[in-house]
């Protein structure tokens, strides 16, 4: 095996090098959050003698591939690798080491905070690297209680915990800006992209972080992931409960297995009530980092003119829903009851039930669906948990002064067309051209189509990372988006007649977005 050596702030590492390039794994941007560190921010490294073999990623941070995520959760168990508390590595794909200041990107990995890590197959980063001679940077932070915890909330000690998880994404994009340019990589030109939790983060990070980043890539994900101080402390009083402990007892907790708190962890999840927010584990205001919702920290500063891509997928909520009997089963009483739930449970209840779930019904007409309640209730969701805070993300950061771009990605996954459509997370094997690996081609079938939309996305990610604008072979240059003309780049298979649509489902936006 051919091998590379690169000098880091922190010593030497020996990587392996590819076709496309030169890999480093397992590069540690914080010291192991084990001992007295655990349920602590992270912190710098410590320096090594000699040479450290970097060949390999790293381990996952610990997780359970059980509870409500269902299939996602035993999908996530076969790809994440082997788990281990000493989890704060990340990951370098570079075309060279040289002089060359490249275009950066920084990946943030999603699965409900809950799981997944930076490493999977899914986010091979050679096609990227070998595409648009960019450094792709992928990474692990803590999830679960160990990285969402926030004691903060109920203990006056400086030094309980909040938001590690999303510090460690900070530590992490510090490290890069101190060491990518010894990979060939510019640390003034850092794209974070991400996709659901992690664009989740990202926008946190947003509001907290930006001068470490230039632009954003938010794949189904944005501000709206954000428990409030109530939230977060019901639900750190759930999981002291399950193991006996008290707020202040830090050391006790520091104390426990990973099996224990995985286990308590998990008795939060499954335990979920109307107090818990949309996650139970998820970053949340605290004393310091977020100290309000990032929407409204940027309202108040902006994201010092960072550019942002931002989308979603059209049919999110299929992937959560498709192995549902009952939900398939419903009719359109059982989806007004449910619409008016979930209005009053996220305070929403001065909406009208009746008028969403005419105006849903209407929407998979348009959109040549099937008409059943359920298609209206996948509709209805996609557009509640995910397209209107992307939209919501887009008009606030165009107030202040920053540069969006907005996408909706309509290309349903080849093999499970009807079941899961254009699902959540569907995207992401195109960002990455993974689709031809030999997990993942039978689900897209070969699809040509699916390999030009591949090409289209690429192009667009790239360019976007390279110039701060997305542009692909069917569109120079995406317009931007504004709260007048609210330009939407469609991503479908084919390339539709339209590729930029104004306002698309204008009705749907204003019943969420307007008084």
């Amino acid at each position: 095996m051919k091998t590379r050596t690169v000098d880091t702030t922190g010593g030497r590492l020996r990587g392996r090098i590819l076709e496309s390039g030169i890999y480093f794994g397992a590069v540690p941007f914080a010291r192991p959050p084990v001992g007295e560190l655990r349920f602590a921010p992270p912190h710098p490294p410590e320096p090594w003698s000699g040479v450290r073999d970097a060949m390999a990623p790293g381990p996952a941070a610990p997780q359970l591939a059980v509870g409500r995520l269902g299939p996602i959760s035993q999908i996530s168990r076969l790809v994440r690798g082997p788990m281990s508390e000493d989890c704060l590595t990340l990951n370098v794909s570079t075309p060279a080491i040289d002089e060359e200041k490249r275009p950066v990107l920084v990946w943030l990995h999603g699965g409900g905070f809950v799981l997944g890590a930076g490493s999977t197959f899914l986010y091979d980063a050679e096609s990227l690297v070998a595409r648009g001679g960019v450094v792709v940077v992928s990474l692990n932070y803590r999830l679960g209680a160990l990285g969402f915890l926030n004691l903060a909330a109920l203990s006056s000690r400086p030094d309980a915990p909040s938001n590690l998880g999303v510090r460690d994404q900070i530590a992490a994009l510090e490290w890069v800006r101190d060491n990518i340019q010894a990979f060939g990589g510019d640390p003034g030109n850092v794209t974070v992209f991400g996709q659901s939790a992690g664009a989740m983060s990202l926008g946190a990070l947003l509001a907290t972080a930006s001068p470490l980043f230039r632009r954003a890539i938010l794949q189904s994900g944005a501000c709206a992931n954000i428990s409030t101080q109530g939230e977060s402390a019901y639900v750190a009083e759930r999981f002291l409960g399950a193991l006996g402990l008290g707020a202040g007892d830090l050391e006790s907790l520091r104390a426990q297995s990973v099996k224990n708190l995985l286990k308590a962890q998990h008795s939060v999840l499954l335990g979920r009530s109307d107090r818990i927010g949309r996650l139970p584990w998820q970053p949340c205001e605290d004393r310091d980092l977020l100290p309000k919702q990032p929407l409204a920290m940027l309202e108040h500063h902006g994201a010092r003119r960072t550019e942002v891509l931002i989308g979603t997928n059209r049919d999110e909520w299929k992937l959560f829903t498709s192995a549902s009997i009952a939900l398939r089963a419903m009719g359109f009483d059982e989806l007004e009851r449910r619409i008016r739930r979930l209005l009053q449970r996220s305070g929403q209840g001065h909406r009208s039930a009746a008028e969403a779930a005419a105006l849903y019904r209407e929407i998979t007409k348009q959109r040549g669906s099937r008409q059943t309640a359920y298609e209206a209730w996948v509709a209805f969701r996609s557009d509640e948990y995910f397209r209107m805070p992307a939209i919501a993300l887009a008009e606030s950061l165009a107030r202040t002064g920053s540069k969006s771009f907005m996408y909706r990605f309509d290309y349903p996954i080849p093999a499970f067309r009807r079941a899961l459509g254009a699902c959540h997370a569907a995207e992401i094997p195109l960002v990455f051209g993974t689709q031809r690996t030999s997990w993942l081609k039978p689900i897209y079938l070969g699809s040509k189509q699916a390999d030009r939309l591949s090409t289209v996305m690429q192009d667009a990610w790239l360019s976007f990372a390279h110039s701060g604008v997305p542009r692909d072979s069917e569109m120079s240059a995406w317009p931007r988006y504004d709260p007048v003309s609210r330009s939407t780049r469609i991503l479908t298979a084919s390339g539709p007649s339209e590729p930029v649509l104004m306002d698309p489902e204008a009705d749907s936006r204003a019943f969420w977005l307007e008084p």
